[in-house]
């Protein structure tokens, strides 16, 4: 949460409205899981985490109370949608974070996604990895079946009711732009795209345009 939510919110809710199968999906199954972190968020991590940003209050017609965006100034149910896919939007369009969900395959064997809103997915359609399971989301990736695929599953495995477990990623991005469904990614059999960059034009525009962005050209 930050000076840009506000932006950065209705970009999502702009992205869902253009791309609403590519940013969001859901089975029936998912629905447990996705109405528990709903009823979480809304009734107690929001309003206790960020109360100059989220209030809970009594609705219009004072029956139930709501959470009011103090930003936007909406009110929102403290109780999710009739369908996963439903609450998934309103959580889309309420906080600045992309959630997937993995459930246990309904095999034994692995962890399967389920549902998801991800708006600024980073060089991936998460449409298409919807009822994969982990190792075949990560099948693209170079030895993840030989060095990753049995200590992930482990990993999953070891998640308890009522545990958090933060992991840190990176990556580099090779665009500005926060939705980026395709590319950035070079999978085996694709070829590197090339740039060639005469270092000496570009040191010679860097001292000529003083005071300006320095541009490569």
């Amino acid at each position: 949460m930050d000076k840009n939510y506000l932006d950065r919110i209705m970009l999502r809710r702009k992205l869902m409205a253009e791309f609403p199968n590519t940013v969001l999906a859901s089975e029936d199954s998912v629905k447990p899981a996705v109405d528990e972190l709903y009823t979480w968020l809304v009734g107690t991590y929001l309003p206790t985490r960020y109360p100059r940003m989220f209030e809970v209050r009594p609705s219009a017609g004072g029956i139930s109370p709501v959470l009011r965006n103090l930003i936007t100034g909406e009110d929102l149910s403290m109780s999710p949608g009739e369908t996963p896919r439903e609450t998934l939007k309103t959580l889309g369009g309420l906080v600045d974070d992309d959630f997937l969900f993995l459930l246990p395959s309904e095999d034994g064997d692995s962890f399967t996604l389920k549902g998801f809103v991800t708006c600024f997915p980073n060089g991936f359609n998460t449409s298409k990895k919807l009822n994969m399971k982990l190792r075949d989301i990560h099948k693209p990736v170079p030895s993840y079946k030989e060095k990753l695929e049995k200590s992930m599953d482990r990993y999953f495995a070891k998640l308890k009711p009522g545990r958090f477990i933060k992991r840190a990623n990176w990556t580099i991005t090779t665009t500005d732009q926060l939705f980026t469904a395709s590319g950035n990614h070079l999978y085996e059999g694709e070829k590197i795209p090339q740039e060639e960059v005469d270092i000496r034009v570009a040191r010679k525009s860097k001292k000529k345009d003083l005071g300006t962005p320095w541009q490569m050209q």
